[in-house]
C-alpha cells in the first residue's frame, strides 16, 4: 500500500529528498525516532512513499552529513543523542550562547512591553493568584542575523516598577544582579520544534512553516521564587551550543 501520510507534497517546490529529510529531522527532534533506531530500507521506503529510490538515498546521505544518522552495513541509525535534562539546569544567557558560536551579539526590542492579565495563560505559566506579570518580546541577533526570538514574562511583585523601566537591549540577567540583587539559581527548559508561524519567519528571517527549535524556560532565584516564564524560538538550521561538564556525563550515562 502507498503512504497516505502527508510526507511528500507534489505541489511543493521544494525538493522530494529535501521533504524526506525534514520529515525524519522532525521525527528525531520530536523523540519518535531516538537514538539507535532503524531507518525505513531504501526500497521499502520509496515504495511506501511511491517517489524514487534515489530520492531516498539522497535523503539518507544528507542526514549522514548533518551527523543524525549514520549508516552500518545496510543499515541506516538514528545517532542523534539529546540531553535535554543537561542543559536544563545549566545557566547560560542568550548572549552568551551566541559568542560561543562565535558571532557578535545584539539585542533589539520587537515590542513594547505589555501587562499580561489573562488568568489562564499566567496559571499555565505557574505564577501566583492575582500576580500581575509583564511582558516582554526581544530579538538576540549574532552578526546582525536572527538567532533567537523571545517572549519573557516578569511577575511585578519581584521586579517592582519594571515596566516603567526602559531596559531596552541590557541582557536580563545583569538587569536582575544589578537593580534588583537578584540572582537566578535554578532553571527548566523544556525542548521541543514547531513550525514556524508568519508573525516568526519574519522576525527569524526563515520560511513560513520552517521547523524552528522552540523551547518553554523557567527560572527561580537565590529565594526560590518563579522569577521568569518565557518561549524561545530558533532557526533549526542554528547550531546551538551546550554546556556540559564531566559530572554531567557522568550522570546521565550512569
Amino acid at each position: 500500500m502507498k503512504q497516505t501520510s502527508p510526507i511528500i507534497d507534489r505541489r511543493s517546490s521544494m525538493p522530494l529528498f529535501d521533504q524526506v529529510v525534514e520529515y525524519i529531522k522532525k521525527q528525531i527532534h520530536e523523540r519518535h525516532w531516538v537514538n539507535g533506531y532503524d531507518l525505513p530500507e531504501i526500497e521499502t521506503f520509496a515504495s511506501d512513499l511511491d517517489i524514487p529510490k534515489q530520492a531516498v538515498r539522497t535523503a539518507y546521505q544528507k542526514l549522514i552529513d548533518l551527523n543524525l544518522v549514520e549508516k552500518n552495513g545496510l543499515r541506516y541509525m538514528v545517532r542523534f543523542i539529546d540531553l535535554p535534562d543537561l542543559f536544563n539546569v545549566k545557566l547560560i544567557t542568550l548572549t552568551d550562547a551566541i559568542k560561543l558560536m562565535g558571532l557578535n551579539p545584539k539585542i533589539e526590542v520587537y515590542e513594547k512591553p505589555t501587562i499580561l492579565t489573562d488568568r489562564s495563560t499566567l496559571d499555565h505559566m505557574g505564577f501566583m493568584n492575582e500576580e500581575k506579570v509583564l511582558k516582554s518580546k526581544r530579538v538576540y541577533k549574532g552578526n546582525d542575523t536572527p538567532i533567537f526570538y523571545v517572549e519573557s514574562h516578569f511577575p511585578l511583585s519581584v521586579f517592582k516598577d519594571f515596566e516603567t523601566y526602559d531596559f531596552g537591549n541590557i541582557p536580563f540577567f545583569d538587569l536582575f544582579k544589578d537593580r534588583y540583587q537578584i540572582t537566578l539559581t535554578e532553571s527548566y527548559r523544556i525542548f521541543t520544534s514547531k513550525m514556524a508561524s508568519t508573525e516568526i519567519a519574519h522576525i527569524l528571517e526563515v520560511p513560513k512553516g520552517k521547523p524552528l527549535f522552540h523551547t518553554y524556560t523557567t527560572a527561580k532565584d537565590q529565594y526560590g521564587r518563579l522569577v521568569e516564564f518565557g518561549e524561545i524560538w530558533s532557526a533549526s538550521s542554528q547550531k546551538l551550543p551546550m554546556i556540559l561538564e564531566k559530572e554531567d556525563l557522568i550522570t546521565y550515562f550512569r
